[in-house]
């Protein structure tokens, strides 16, 4: 539906601003917690019936308000290096592990033999917030996040080729 694409250099004014920005944080993620982008970052939407039914919707702020777990888009960013992307989410995960222990549940899962990670919150009785889960794949060339596992599944096909070749 759209693609929006962006250079990313590690030199770059916006990979200094987030790697200041992170401050003490980032000295938990090594030297350079953005060591392991590649050169360039995307956010993309898929076409989905999410879109109709949100044009449709009598008050789009409810709708969104109640459905943003339903959104199809998806965060793509290139790997140059998968060793030090390994690291970062391994002390992203020991950081919200030890911040706020408890209150999200890690879950590793599969698809055509390609490992994910769900990410969603402990049981709260809130069906709503119950249902919101962040989805990434971590793969040799790319990341990719999203709130949709059917979106971040597409894009793991995508990846790895056509039906028959896993």
């Amino acid at each position: 539906l759209f693609h929006f694409a962006l250079a990313f250099g590690s030199k770059s004014e916006l990979s200094r601003m987030f790697s200041s920005g992170v401050g003490a944080i980032g000295q938990q993620f090594g030297a350079d917690p953005l060591g392991w982008i590649g050169g360039g970052v995307a956010i993309y939407a898929d076409r989905d019936a999410f879109w109709d039914e949100l044009r449709n919707a009598k008050d789009h702020w409810d709708f969104m308000g109640d459905h943003a777990y339903r959104l199809p888009l998806a965060l793509h960013v290139e790997v140059k290096d998968p060793l030090k992307l390994a690291g970062f989410l391994t002390a992203l995960r020991a950081l919200a592990d030890g911040s706020a222990p408890g209150l999200t549940k890690w879950e590793t899962k599969t698809w055509h033999e390609q490992g994910y990670v769900k990410i969603a919150p402990a049981e709260t009785g809130d069906e709503a917030r119950d249902k919101m889960a962040v989805y990434y794949a971590a793969l040799p060339d790319a990341f990719v996040l999203s709130l949709r596992e059917d979106l971040l599944q597409r894009a793991i096909d995508r990846r790895i080729g056509p039906p028959g070749s896993w």
